[in-house]
This record gives structure tokens, C-alpha cells and sequence, in this order.
């Protein structure tokens, strides 16, 4: 091989391995973007999923507030009151059924959002507060069984607060563990 031929050969591998960096840099570059697009994407999906979860808890939380709420002014309004026919029964039953409306659709989106041990655990504590509602429900005339005293509805519902009490704890402390990002060890 003479010199001409050894400077025809460099030149073609130097344009060759141009040509390779050229063409090749773009691609692996491409790949590499590609490959990042798509794990932060499913960063931002953990992320949006953390984010609805969280409403939804929240929700609930906020809800069975709602229910104690309603519950509480019954009670305070039935002491009050001497005489039966003066309270506007209508109304706390109004007031106490749309609670529970709220809360069984903020248990809806919890059950929908997941995990499943969540929607459980929501569920567990509509039912208390559905149970602690029906103490309450004969005396507002909504069931056609016989009236109960206040102290009466009071203690058929002592069961279903402590039963709430034991639920939201546990919700509560799956919402936190739920809310931890993968592979935390807090």
C-alpha cells in the first residue's frame, strides 16, 4: 500500500467516523429523552395519584365531621327542647341525611382512588356513622319503631362512636402510610 492509499483510507475513516458521531449522537441523544420523558411521566402520575388521593381522604375526613356535626346539633336540640313537637324534626333529619350523602360520595371517591384497604377502612367508617345516625333516626320520627329518649339514642350510639373512633384511627394511619412515596422507610 503506498502513501496515496494510506491518506484515502484515513480520510474515509476519519468521514466515516464523523458520519457515525453524526448520526449516531442524535439517536442515543434521543433514546436518552425518550427514556426521561417517560420516567417523568410516571413520576407526575405517582404524583397526580398522590395528590387525588390525598383530596380524597381529606374528604372523608372532612365528611364524617360533617355527620358529627349534624348528630351533635340534634342532640343539643333535643335537650333543649321540653317538648318534642317544637323541634322541627324535618330539618335535622334534612341536615343529617345530606351529611351522610356527603360522606358516602367522598367514600365512593376513596373506594375509586384506592388502595383497596382504603376504601375498606372509608367504608367501615360510613357504616359507623350510618349506625350512629339510625340511634338517632327514631326519635326524629324517620323510623316507625318507638321513640327513644335522648339518653337512649345516646347510648345505642355510644357503640357505633366508639367503632368510628377505632376506624378513623386506622384510616388515618393508612392515609399516612398511603401517602409515603415508594420505598420510604419513615
Amino acid at each position: 500500500m503506498n502513501q496515496g492509499d494510506a491518506a484515502v483510507w484515513a480520510a474515509g475513516m476519519g468521514i466515516a467516523g464523523t458520519l457515525t458521531a453524526a448520526l449516531g449522537g442524535p439517536l442515543l441523544q434521543a433514546r436518552a429523552a425518550r427514556r426521561q420523558a417517560r420516567e417523568q411521566e410516571a413520576v407526575d402520575i405517582r404524583h397526580r395519584l398522590r395528590e387525588e388521593r390525598r383530596a380524597a381522604y381529606k374528604a372523608v375526613l372532612d365528611a364524617c365531621d360533617g355527620v358529627q356535626r349534624a348528630i351533635n346539633v340534634i342532640i343539643e336540640t333535643l335537650k333543649a327542647s321540653q317538648q318534642h313537637q317544637a323541634i322541627d324534626r324535618l330539618a335535622l333529619r334534612e341536615q343529617m341525611d345530606s351529611a351522610l350523602d356527603r360522606l358516602y360520595r367522598a367514600v365512593t371517591d376513596v373506594e375509586i382512588t384506592g388502595p383497596r384497604r382504603m376504601g375498606e377502612l372509608a367504608v367501615s367508617m360510613l357504616a359507623a356513622e350510618d349506625q350512629q345516625a339510625a340511634a338517632w333516626r327514631p326519635f326524629l320520627g324517620i323510623d316507625d319503631g318507638r321513640e327513644l329518649s335522648v339518653d337512649e339514642s345516646q347510648a345505642h350510639g355510644a357503640q357505633a362512636i366508639e367503632a368510628l373512633r377505632e376506624a378513623r384511627t386506622e384510616f388515618i394511619l393508612r392515609a399516612q402510610q398511603a401517602m409515603l412515596p415508594q420505598g420510604s422507610d419513615r
